[in-house]
């Protein structure tokens, strides 16, 4: 009797050590693919800072992007798309965000860019 309640605290404590390292193992890999997705997001900003220090005439370029950008949404007619708002308003009532087919044929061009 005492035997078989040992032999299943031992199961359950396993059961405990096994999830703990499943867990850990699930944590350790996000961290190690979060730590690179981060070092090379700052290699990127370290890299753009350096060419635009040497190259300082490109920030007169900065309003044709802003101008090209635009040019895109009007092209794919997307003026009226709320982005994230209409994501955070849907999650806070009871409505279904509504389906763009237009902006899944026209993201090429804003990632292309």
């Amino acid at each position: 009797m005492i035997k078989d309640i040992a032999i299943g605290k031992m199961k359950s404590a396993s059961n405990y050590v096994i999830t703990f390292l499943k867990w850990a193992l699930i944590s350790i890999i996000i961290g190690v693919v979060g730590g690179c997705v981060g070092a090379l997001f700052h290699m990127s900003v370290n890299y753009a800072n350096i060419i635009f220090t040497m190259h300082n005439w490109f920030v007169l370029f900065l309003p044709i992007g802003g101008i090209i950008i635009v040019a895109m949404y009007k092209a794919c007619k997307m003026l009226e798309n709320k982005g994230t708002d209409s994501v955070i308003s849907s999650s806070l009532s009871s409505t279904q965000i509504q389906e763009n087919r237009r902006g899944i044929r026209c993201s090429f061009f804003f990632y292309a860019f």
